[in-house]
């Protein structure tokens, strides 16, 4: 069903309204599911890489995957812009790279940014960042069982 605001004016009489499109319809652009961690950009950089966006959007959390849609016929292709998707492990992380690289510009194009459809998370994070990867190593091996660790300052005593 699709319902727009030029069909309501017909019908109800109403005139000089802009348009406007409520839809059920759900879309790569979704914003109706509240857990997704997946992110749509519009408007990348063709010349981008999935290495490079890694380090962008890896700033703000781990990222769960990664995904550029290279164009596949020579109308995408004249386009000269890709658009792709970043998912992160959880949505507080997405939240904050949303928040951070909407409107940004990387490799000279300004990215848009939006919800895209939620995707299976993985168990583990294609990339951590490295400020947070230490904390997701197990400790050194010390000979003691894992209830007997030493305290980190006691380590090098």
């Amino acid at each position: 069903m699709r319902i727009t605001l030029s069909t309501l004016s017909e019908s109800s009489g109403l005139t000089g309204y802009g348009s406007l499109s409520l839809s059920d319809e759900k879309g790569s652009f979704d914003s109706g599911d509240p857990n997704t961690t997946n992110i749509y950009l519009g408007n990348i950089n063709p010349k981008i890489t999935e290495q490079q966006l890694m380090e962008v959007f890896g700033k703000y959390g781990p990222l769960a995957s990664i995904k550029i849609m290279w164009p596949r016929s020579d109308e995408e292709k004249s386009r000269g812009r890709n658009c792709g998707f970043v998912a992160f492990m959880n949505r507080r992380d997405g939240d904050r790279a949303m928040k951070a690289l909407n409107g940004k510009e990387v490799l000279g194009y300004e990215m848009k940014l939006g919800w895209g459809k939620g995707v299976p998370i993985p168990p583990f994070p294609i990339y951590i960042p490295p400020t947070l990867l230490s904390l997701t190593q197990p400790p050194p091996p010390s000979g003691l069982p894992f209830n007997a660790q030493p305290h980190p300052k006691d380590r090098n005593k």
